[in-house]
């Protein structure tokens, strides 16, 4: 998926890869940076450019904050089933956007 800040995100069993075009950085985001799994299963963005990551444990919100150098911030949010989430397994790219900008992510 490729972001409104022109950064590439892919989704792998082994965390988020976001590749940042603009200052050439790459970065992994795991466990250790808030993920809720890393088996990251489905990325969709929202109209505020927040990144939503439907993993199998979870769901997390991620706000990517580019910088001038080579380091950027991210803040990760995790949510679960007390935030009312249905289920906690995503599936495999089972996301989409509506017209409106609502997205869908379909669990277990």
């Amino acid at each position: 998926m490729v972001s409104l800040a022109a950064c590439t995100w892919l989704a792998t069993k082994r965390g988020i890869k976001i590749f940042d075009s603009k200052n050439g950085s790459c970065t992994t985001l795991t466990i250790a940076d808030g993920l809720s799994s890393d088996d990251v299963r489905s990325l969709a963005e929202d109209s505020d450019g927040q990144i939503w990551a439907g993993t199998s444990y979870g769901l997390n919100r991620i706000q990517y904050v580019p910088n001038e150098g080579r380091k950027h911030k991210t803040i990760v949010s995790a949510f679960d089933l007390s935030d009312g989430l249905n289920g906690m397994v995503f599936n495999p790219n089972a996301v989409y956007t509506d017209k409106t900008g609502k997205i869908y992510l379909g669990t277990n």
